[in-house]
């Protein structure tokens, strides 16, 4: 005879004074902080140990993407999340706070962790421009009103991301959770479309570009990635193989003098190029 499944524990809601009191803690302790990134560290670290079953999380919104500062109450966060999906995904592209208060009704809600009832993302926003996300998931109902409880702490939140968007430059800790992420997507076109845009977090470019090698050996894009107002584009197919030709086929990584290539370049410039290999084949290329 079996024996009647265990009802899974259901945490009391948060209530609203609390998720206020955390929400000025949290920002009181980022006050406290001279560094942007550890600022933002411990206003995370303060709401994530004010109120139980908060899981807080704080991007900065950087070449089209979300790329984790912060986080609290996961083992492994991805990064470099596309704003196409998710909550959070749909907050950044509104401009506006979105609250999921049952994720079991929200079809943009991407699950992470069982037992999660409610996300609340906010968009961190410089005048009109948004400049990162806070983002709250919860195994406890949030209350009414949770937008407006908390707006100060992504007030103070805000202008932080915005000095890690100008900083522009990846620590160690990111590089890691970038290439941990980069190993555990299947999907070719995603990894093409994260690879272009992560690039430009660590080498200061206005272009790069995915491409690989069709049977002919002829170049096909996968994804590229541009800065917003720049007036040059992605490499042509014709362009790419001009370049293919002045590459060290044993290389690993080379910049190359598009000037001083006798009248083969493309345009004028240097281009960064990083061959893509597999069992000694190329494949492709990674191109800035």
């Amino acid at each position: 005879m079996e024996s009647a499944p265990t009802p899974a524990r259901v945490l009391p809601p948060v209530d609203g004074g609390l998720l206020a009191v955390g929400a000025n803690r949290a920002a009181a302790a980022a006050a406290e902080i001279g560094s942007a990134a550890q600022a933002i560290d411990a206003a995370v670290e303060a709401l994530h140990a004010s109120i139980t079953g908060l899981l807080p999380s704080v991007f900065v919104f950087e070449h089209g993407r979300l790329w984790l500062v912060a986080q609290r109450g996961y083992a492994v966060v991805p990064d470099g999340l596309s704003v196409e999906r998710g909550v959070m995904g749909r907050a950044v592209r509104l401009g506006r706070p979105q609250l999921a208060a049952d994720v079991r009704s929200d079809p943009d809600f991407v699950p992470t962790l069982p037992g999660i009832v409610t996300e609340l993302a906010v968009p961190l926003r410089v005048g009109q421009v948004v400049v990162g996300a806070l983002n709250i998931e919860s195994e406890r109902a949030l209350p009414d009103g949770a937008v407006q409880l908390i707006r100060p702490l992504a007030s103070v939140l805000a202008p932080l991301a915005e000095e890690l968007r100008a900083g522009g430059a990846l620590d160690l800790p990111a590089l890691v959770r970038l290439f941990v992420h980069l190993s555990s997507i299947r999907d070719p076109e995603e990894i093409a479309a994260l690879a272009a845009a992560s690039l430009p977090r660590v080498l200061p470019l206005k272009v790069s570009q995915v491409v690989v090698w069709n049977e002919l050996g002829s170049p096909s894009e996968l994804a590229s990635w541009s800065q917003e107002g720049t007036s040059q584009s992605p490499l042509t197919g014709v362009e790419l193989e001009a370049v293919r030709a002045l590459a060290d086929p044993t290389g690993v990584c080379e910049v190359l003098d598009l000037d001083s290539s006798a009248g083969r370049n493309p345009r004028p410039g240097s281009v960064v190029w990083l061959p893509l290999r597999a069992n000694g084949a190329e494949l492709g290329a990674l191109v800035a």
